[in-house]
Protein backbone atom coordinates (compact mmCIF):
# COMPACT_ATOMS: atom_id res chain seq x y z
CA UNK A 1 0.00 0.00 0.00
CA UNK A 2 2.97 2.65 0.87
CA UNK A 3 4.67 1.68 -2.11
CA UNK A 4 0.91 2.65 -4.61
CA UNK A 5 0.52 5.50 -2.67
CA UNK A 6 4.52 6.42 -2.79
CA UNK A 7 4.41 6.14 -6.98
CA UNK A 8 1.11 8.22 -7.02
CA UNK A 9 2.69 11.40 -4.55
CA UNK A 10 5.73 10.93 -7.11
CA UNK A 11 3.19 11.29 -10.47
CA UNK A 12 1.91 14.51 -8.76
CA UNK A 13 5.42 16.02 -7.98
CA UNK A 14 6.37 15.10 -11.56
CA UNK A 15 2.95 16.60 -13.22
CA UNK A 16 3.47 19.89 -11.10
CA UNK A 17 7.19 19.98 -12.24
CA UNK A 18 5.56 19.80 -16.00
CA UNK A 19 3.17 21.87 -15.50
CA UNK A 20 5.87 24.97 -14.78
CA UNK A 21 7.71 23.37 -17.59
CA UNK A 22 10.76 22.65 -14.84
CA UNK A 23 12.96 19.68 -13.83
CA UNK A 24 11.24 18.05 -10.78
CA UNK A 25 14.79 18.72 -8.78
CA UNK A 26 14.69 22.82 -9.44
CA UNK A 27 10.88 22.55 -8.69
CA UNK A 28 11.60 20.95 -5.13
CA UNK A 29 14.73 23.33 -4.58
CA UNK A 30 13.15 25.84 -5.33
CA UNK A 31 10.27 25.69 -2.40
CA UNK A 32 10.80 27.07 0.64
CA UNK A 33 11.44 25.18 4.25
CA UNK A 34 8.14 25.57 5.01
CA UNK A 35 6.47 24.48 1.61
CA UNK A 36 8.40 21.19 1.20
CA UNK A 37 7.03 20.13 4.79
CA UNK A 38 3.25 21.18 3.63
CA UNK A 39 4.05 18.90 0.83
CA UNK A 40 5.04 16.10 2.55
CA UNK A 41 2.51 13.11 4.45
CA UNK A 42 4.82 12.60 7.23
CA UNK A 43 1.99 10.03 9.44
CA UNK A 44 3.78 6.92 8.71
CA UNK A 45 6.90 8.22 10.13
CA UNK A 46 5.38 10.80 12.69
CA UNK A 47 6.68 8.89 15.46
CA UNK A 48 10.46 9.40 14.25
CA UNK A 49 9.91 12.97 12.24
CA UNK A 50 7.69 15.56 13.49
CA UNK A 51 6.37 18.09 11.14
CA UNK A 52 8.37 20.51 13.33
CA UNK A 53 11.87 18.49 13.56
CA UNK A 54 11.50 18.37 9.68
CA UNK A 55 11.16 22.04 9.42
CA UNK A 56 14.42 22.38 11.70
CA UNK A 57 16.15 20.18 9.90
CA UNK A 58 15.70 21.86 6.58
CA UNK A 59 15.96 25.61 7.92
CA UNK A 60 19.43 24.68 9.72
CA UNK A 61 20.68 22.96 6.44
CA UNK A 62 19.20 26.28 4.40
CA UNK A 63 22.67 28.23 5.32
CA UNK A 64 25.07 25.58 3.50
CA UNK A 65 22.55 25.05 0.66
CA UNK A 66 25.05 26.47 -1.51
CA UNK A 67 27.84 24.20 -0.81
CA UNK A 68 25.84 21.28 -1.77
CA UNK A 69 24.90 23.10 -5.09
CA UNK A 70 27.83 22.28 -7.31
CA UNK A 71 26.42 18.68 -7.65
CA UNK A 72 23.97 19.76 -9.95
CA UNK A 73 26.28 20.35 -12.36
CA UNK A 74 28.20 17.20 -11.93
CA UNK A 75 25.36 14.69 -11.29
CA UNK A 76 25.02 11.97 -8.69
CA UNK A 77 27.23 9.54 -8.89
CA UNK A 78 25.18 5.88 -9.14
CA UNK A 79 26.52 2.14 -8.96
CA UNK A 80 24.71 -0.85 -11.01
CA UNK A 81 23.19 -3.76 -9.31
CA UNK A 82 22.96 -6.24 -11.77
CA UNK A 83 26.30 -7.29 -11.82
CA UNK A 84 26.18 -9.54 -8.68
CA UNK A 85 23.20 -11.70 -7.86
CA UNK A 86 24.43 -14.88 -5.92
CA UNK A 87 22.96 -17.01 -8.43
CA UNK A 88 24.84 -15.80 -11.52
CA UNK A 89 28.00 -17.70 -12.27
CA UNK A 90 31.20 -15.94 -13.25
CA UNK A 91 31.13 -15.70 -17.04
CA UNK A 92 27.39 -14.02 -16.18
CA UNK A 93 29.07 -11.32 -13.68
CA UNK A 94 32.15 -10.73 -16.17
CA UNK A 95 29.31 -10.05 -19.08
CA UNK A 96 27.41 -7.93 -16.61
CA UNK A 97 30.31 -6.19 -15.43
CA UNK A 98 31.61 -5.19 -18.64
CA UNK A 99 27.89 -3.99 -19.57
CA UNK A 100 27.74 -1.67 -17.00
CA UNK A 101 31.00 0.17 -18.03
CA UNK A 102 30.08 0.47 -21.18
CA UNK A 103 26.58 2.13 -19.66
CA UNK A 104 29.13 4.37 -18.32
CA UNK A 105 28.97 2.61 -14.37
CA UNK A 106 31.97 3.32 -12.18
CA UNK A 107 30.62 1.42 -8.82
CA UNK A 108 28.61 -2.03 -8.77
CA UNK A 109 27.29 -3.35 -6.00
CA UNK A 110 27.52 -6.97 -5.21
CA UNK A 111 24.86 -9.45 -3.11
CA UNK A 112 26.34 -10.87 -0.36
CA UNK A 113 25.22 -13.50 2.13
CA UNK A 114 25.55 -17.19 0.82
CA UNK A 115 25.96 -20.12 3.20
CA UNK A 116 29.16 -20.48 1.09
CA UNK A 117 31.63 -17.31 1.27
CA UNK A 118 33.46 -18.69 -1.43
CA UNK A 119 30.69 -17.69 -3.29
CA UNK A 120 30.47 -14.40 -1.82
CA UNK A 121 33.68 -13.62 -2.96
CA UNK A 122 33.93 -14.49 -6.40
CA UNK A 123 31.85 -11.93 -7.90
CA UNK A 124 33.76 -9.27 -6.36
CA UNK A 125 36.97 -10.79 -7.61
CA UNK A 126 35.20 -10.94 -11.05
CA UNK A 127 34.12 -7.65 -11.34
CA UNK A 128 37.72 -6.35 -10.25
CA UNK A 129 39.56 -8.28 -13.19
CA UNK A 130 37.21 -7.06 -15.18
CA UNK A 131 37.63 -3.97 -14.28
CA UNK A 132 41.33 -3.70 -14.21
CA UNK A 133 41.29 -3.62 -17.88
CA UNK A 134 40.30 -0.19 -17.60
CA UNK A 135 43.39 1.18 -15.38
CA UNK A 136 43.58 4.51 -16.85
CA UNK A 137 39.63 5.74 -17.12
CA UNK A 138 37.80 6.59 -14.55
CA UNK A 139 36.73 3.42 -13.23
CA UNK A 140 37.73 2.46 -9.49
CA UNK A 141 36.83 -1.37 -8.95
CA UNK A 142 37.69 -2.03 -4.93
CA UNK A 143 35.27 -5.01 -4.35
CA UNK A 144 35.12 -5.14 -0.27
CA UNK A 145 36.24 -8.41 -0.48
CA UNK A 146 37.06 -7.85 3.13
CA UNK A 147 34.20 -6.58 4.07
CA UNK A 148 32.33 -9.86 2.74
CA UNK A 149 34.67 -12.09 4.63
CA UNK A 150 33.39 -10.66 8.03
CA UNK A 151 30.17 -9.34 7.23
CA UNK A 152 28.17 -12.14 9.42
CA UNK A 153 26.25 -14.64 7.26
CA UNK A 154 22.16 -13.49 7.23
CA UNK A 155 19.73 -16.46 6.26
Amino acid sequence: MHLALASITMRVFDLWAKSRGIPLWKLLLDLTPEEVVATLDLSYVEDALSEEDALTILQANAATRSLREPILQRGYPGYDTSVGWMAYDDQKVRELTMRAIDRGFKAFKLKVGSADESRDLAPGRYAARSCRRFRDSDVRCQPALESARRAPHVP
